[in-house]
């Protein structure tokens, strides 16, 4: 026989319980239920199930009284592969009580070595909710190291702030059996409601995190990989036209492949080699000037810093498209001052016209993308000197300016639209910008605290001459470069 577990919110018990406390309490039984036969001979009908989250076994109550309600609702589980008798709960919580009383309910992680006949609090260095000290932030994601079941990975969540999260880090991981946690989320934005963890069947060291912000337009979710055991971590989220992603798994025939589900249903990704972890394929980086599109000498496809790459898609009139290559020249450091920022991801080139016309200011004319624009992430980064450059276009002719889509101050969703970005831009040479970006300041993405800097934009194309000077009609003098197209 095999043991099982099923958690949910539990059935309202009608007895009353005497408590000085909280008149006419009544106990939610049923929250976490164990049963000690399920196989596949065994009809459905006769799987028997206990209640093993009473008062007795140590794990939380759920009630609600004439002045009072908590909830401590199990979510993930997950049992020790090597052995049965080793359960893990994660747990979900909310709190009312009128007048306000000064208690403290356990929350968090909760740890069984009896098969889940008794439990502990086993949530020691997860961050507790503000004036808690027991009642840990919520859990919502849990996975088990396969090969070493003392390693566990935690999601954390201050659901009290509605999903948007005040959790210091995201992510939290235990190498001793629950008994302490440490943060582990260094490169996933911070506010981060992680919903699904899985790890690769093949390799316990790579792992993956799906989740989402509840500012999804400035601090957007996606998908998450770490190849060092959840000490760093990446985004894969090119191509994911997805707000939220709630569900991850690897595909077991093909553990390059990832399934994921999300509000707009099922999305797939095949990973190719992408050595340095920027986003652009070692094999696209490689057949671009050569496999060194900023010429310093090194293959762009083993700098996580320098990531080469193409705009795939073209405007709507088919002209233009380019090759491009995202240099960090110089950086700093968000968590080392002393250090530079090392890391490139998601790398990609986007359709402009999918974040609407950018038209120029108090006129019906609007700015041209023939190369569309550029998307990139840095990690851990406080400021950046990037250079952007364009293979095949030569911005010397007349007309190109820089432009950036996004919100006008860091993480402020009200003014997410496109700006010019000239002040924070300079022209090197015709086929190369250079732009200034900072953390806290106009130009990156994210809010301020996440320690990333998300960048979108690009050579935009407006000849401010008028249409009797574009294609040189009266224009007689040779030095007059040509219009921008």
């Amino acid at each position: 026989m095999t043991r099982g577990f099923a958690g949910g919110d539990g059935r309202r018990n009608l007895t009353i319980v005497p408590d000085p406390l909280f008149p006419n309490k009544r106990v939610y039984d049923g929250r976490l239920l164990r049963s000690n036969n399920l196989s596949a001979a065994t009809p459905a009908a006769s799987v028997l199930w206990s209640d093993v989250s009473g008062v007795a076994s140590g794990f939380p109550q759920s009630f609600d009284a004439d002045n009072a309600a908590l909830r401590v609702t199990p979510v993930p589980i997950v049992v020790d592969p090597t052995d049965g008798n080793i359960v893990y709960v994660g747990t979900f919580s909310s709190f009312f009580v009128d007048p306000p009383l000064v208690l403290d309910p356990q929350n968090g992680v909760f740890k069984s070595t009896d098969g889940g006949s008794t439990w502990t609090h086993s949530s020691n260095g997860l961050p507790a909710y503000s004036g808690h000290v027991n009642r840990k932030l919520d859990v919502l994601a849990l996975v088990i190291n396969p090969n070493n079941p003392q390693v566990l990975w935690a999601s954390v969540l201050d659901s009290n702030q509605e999903g948007i999260g005040s959790a210091p880090f995201p992510l939290y991981k235990t190498t001793d059996g629950g008994a302490n946690w440490a943060p582990s989320s260094t490169g996933i934005p911070s506010r981060f409601d992680i919903r699904a963890l899985t790890i690769d069947p093949g390799d316990p060291n790579v792992l993956y995190a799906a989740g989402y912000n509840q500012d999804t337009v400035t601090n957007p979710g996606g998908i998450y990989r770490s190849d060092d055991a959840g000490a760093t971590w990446r985004s894969i989220s090119i191509g994911l036209p997805a707000s939220s992603a709630t569900a991850i798994e690897v595909d077991p025939v093909n553990p390059s492949t990832v399934h994921v589900g999300t509000r707009r249903g099922l999305w797939s990704l095949t990973q190719v080699p992408d050595a340095d972890g920027d986003g652009a394929p070692d094999a696209t980086e490689n057949g671009i000037q050569g496999g060194d599109g900023n010429n310093d000498g090194q293959q762009d496809s083993v700098q996580g810093d320098v990531g080469s790459t193409g705009v795939a898609l073209r405007s709507p009139d088919g002209l233009g498209g380019s090759n491009f290559t995202i240099d960090i020249v110089s950086s700093v450091s968000a968590s080392n001052p002393a250090n530079p920022c090392v890391q490139n991801v998601d790398v990609t080139g986007v359709l402009a016209l999918q974040f609407g016309r950018d038209y120029f200011p108090n006129s019906p004319l609007y700015y041209n993308y023939p190369n569309d624009i550029v998307q990139f992430e840095i990690l851990d980064c406080e400021s950046a000197v990037v250079n952007v450059t364009y293979h095949s276009e030569n911005f010397n002719e007349f007309g190109w300016t820089f432009r950036y889509f996004g919100p006008g101050m860091p993480g402020d969703s009200s003014n997410v639209k496109w700006w010019d970005f000239s002040q924070r831009a300079v022209k090197l040479n015709d086929k190369t910008w250079q732009i200034t970006l900072d953390n806290d300041e106009f130009g990156s993405y994210r809010p301020p605290a996440s320690n990333l800097i998300r960048f979108i934009g690009g050579p935009a194309c407006f000849d401010t001459r008028g249409p009797l000077f574009v294609h040189g009609f009266e224009n007689t003098n040779p030095l007059t470069p040509p219009a921008c197209n």
